[in-house]
């Protein structure tokens, strides 16, 4: 690949541009929290999972700040701005159906063979990137950030991103032992949502193995495209020095390191967000500690066999040991 990115430096963040770091991966590896820390810092704004805006429009699902996303004052001064700057409201429906066209995962090995802006020659592509472009911008509009921190994970969006006009986007790709994920996977947990009274989703071991493995390859194929511009960060990482592993971030889109309050290496002091979808951990607020879960580590032979198994060809590759080790006391 060229050392040089839309005409500066590899690495080099374009400050003409609105910046978006994207975060994708699998599921319940930390994405959330990440987000959210980032988003903390001044000019950064984490929006959770935007991908999934238009399920929670139509749902009436909560903001991380408590209100309905449509009520909340900020997406609904986010959905005006969007409504003006397009002449109409996107319809969610409608939108959901460009993603199930376009922006699904199956979709990602096509999508990352598109080159550049422009005609694709799919039309409702182009319009759902039009579409996530004229959102981003609206977003930075209403908040006044200059960096979009987006932990929507899925590698479609991911892959679209490039197409997105006068966007700068950096990725970061978030990895988490596969045996923790699919632990965490099946466990049933309340979304913590007031406005909807439903668990949070649930997968049995071999559908999570399965996903986990075309999750984190397909991403890593896109941070292989744009190695200037991206990252891999393992889950264990960031929980065993949470610190250091959001500097690293910070600096991937030239923010100032010590943007975040951390009151120490491990503890960092978190407002209220406007995340509209994600992990219940997004009603967090306060001081927030953050140390390893190895709670999955107890889980049951069958359980961590299985999912070893399944992706054994792969733990390597993120230094993961073919057996984990037993829970700590």
């Amino acid at each position: 690949m060229s050392a040089r990115l839309h005409g500066r430096p590899a690495g080099q963040p374009d400050a003409s541009s609105l910046q978006v770091l994207y975060i994708a991966g699998f599921g319940r590896s930390g994405s959330t929290l990440l987000g959210n820390i980032v988003g903390s810092a001044d000019g950064l704004f984490s929006t959770g999972e935007l991908h999934l805006l238009w399920t929670a429009l139509a749902k009436g699902s909560g903001c991380g700040c408590g209100e309905r996303v449509d009520r909340c004052p900020v997406w609904s001064a986010v959905l005006d701005r969007l409504a003006s700057d397009r002449g109409a409201a996107p319809d969610p429906a409608e939108v959901r159906e460009w993603q199930l066209a376009e922006a699904r995962v199956v979709h990602t090995p096509r999508l990352l063979k598109l080159a550049g802006r422009g005609d694709s020659g799919r039309p409702t592509l182009d319009r759902y990137a039009g579409l996530m472009g004229d959102l981003y911008r609206a977003i930075a509009s209403v908040t006044g950030a200059r960096v979009i921190v987006d932990a929507s994970k899925t590698t479609a969006d991911a892959a679209i991103l490039p197409r997105v006009d006068a966007i700068d986007p950096a990725w970061v790709h978030l990895v988490r032992d596969p045996r923790a994920v699919a632990v965490s996977q099946a466990r049933a947990r309340p979304t913590l949502d007031a406005h909807r009274e439903t668990e949070m989703h649930r997968r049995g071991v071999i559908e999570s193995a399965a996903r986990w493995v075309t999750a984190n390859r397909l991403t890593g194929r896109l941070r292989a495209a744009h190695p200037g511009r991206s990252t891999l960060l393992r889950y264990e990482d960031f929980a065993a020095a949470p610190r250091d592993a959001v500097s690293g971030l910070l600096d991937l889109v030239g923010a100032p390191r010590d943007a975040v309050s951390f009151t120490d290496d491990r503890t960092v002091v978190l407002g209220d967000n406007h995340t509209v979808w994600g992990n219940r951990s997004r009603f967090t607020s306060g001081e927030v500690q953050i140390k390893p879960d190895e709670g999955w580590r107890g889980a049951s032979r069958l359980t961590l066999a299985t999912t070893t198994l399944l992706t054994a060809p792969w733990l390597g590759r993120y230094g993961y040991p073919l057996w984990p080790s037993p829970v700590r006391s």
